[in-house]
C-alpha cells in the first residue's frame, strides 16, 4: 500500500500538489507501520521532491533522512521518478 500511495502521489505532484501530499502522508504512515524502510526511504525522498517543488526548505531534511535508511540498507542509488518537469529539462 505504501507504493501504491506514492506512485499516486507522484501521479498528483504537478497537477494537484496538496493531494500528491496527502498521498505521500498515507504511504510514510503505511512503510512506518510495516517497518518497510526501504519504501519508508523512497517516500521521504517523494515528499522531498514535492518540497523542492514548493520551493519548501525542508526538502534537504528530508533527503538526508531518507539517504540515512538506504545507506543503512546499503542501497547505493535510487531511479528518479519520470515528472513531467524531469523530462523537459
Amino acid at each position: 500500500r505504501a507504493m501504491l500511495h506514492r506512485l499516486r502521489g507522484y501521479a498528483l505532484i504537478e497537477s494537484d500538489p496538496a493531494s500528491a501530499g496527502r498521498c505521500f502522508e498515507d504511504s510514510l504512515e503505511w512503510s512506518r507501520s510495516a517497518n518497510a524502510r526501504y519504501e519508508t526511504a523512497l517516500t521521504l525522498l517523494a515528499k522531498a521532491r514535492l518540497a523542492t517543488t514548493l520551493g519548501d526548505p525542508s526538502a534537504d531534511q528530508l533527503e538526508a533522512e531518507a539517504w540515512t535508511i538506504l545507506d543503512g540498507l546499503r542501497v547505493v542509488s535510487v531511479p528518479r521518478p519520470p515528472l513531467a518537469s524531469l523530462l523537459k529539462a
